[in-house]
């Protein structure tokens, strides 16, 4: 079994980041932690009004919830478990000790894919992960066939030109 860390800004696309895992790890158990990296606020008001989590509990769109469980569900029992989760930060060590403690085997930041800081407070995932104390993993995203417009245009163009030549 495997345990890894997966970035999350709470966007569906960045879902894509536990397909690309499953991809990497055909043969492994995994056990997936979406982690979202948040900057311990100074502002005295925030640090009194904790569990600041009720406070990004926004986040969480029902998409979101959605498509992890539907990558839940597909995974035909690869995914043990998967989870998201908030770490507030002051220093790294912070997170190496997090990593630590969660028994972390990797860290996951799938080439390709951009990030969004959905919150003020929010640390972009590959600033922390790079000083971490376990090995960054940089999977590639899944591919799919996109159709852009001019090559839909032709298959409109060669679909009327066989009712013509049929029709």
């Amino acid at each position: 079994m495997m345990k890894l860390i997966v970035p999350t800004d709470f966007t569906v696309k960045s879902l894509q980041a536990v397909r690309a895992a499953m991809q990497a790890f055909p043969d492994e158990q995994l056990q997936i932690v979406l982690l979202h990296i948040m900057q311990i606020s100074t502002d005295p008001m925030d640090l009194l009004m904790l569990p600041r989590e009720r406070k990004y509990l926004s986040l969480f769109t029902e998409a979101y919830r959605n498509e992890v469980e539907k990558i839940r569900q597909q995974s035909n029992g690869q995914i043990d478990s998967i989870y998201t989760d908030f770490l507030y930060l002051g220093i790294q060590r912070v997170f190496n000790d997090y990593v630590q403690r969660h028994n972390v085997d990797a860290l996951l930041l799938a080439e390709g894919l951009e990030w969004q800081l959905p919150t003020e407070y929010s640390i972009h995932p590959e600033k922390i992960f790079v000083k971490s104390t376990v090995p960054v993993l940089r999977p590639s995203l899944p591919t799919a066939t996109i159709k852009t417009m001019p090559q839909l245009e032709e298959k409109d163009q060669q679909a009327s030109r066989y009712a013509v030549a049929f029709g």
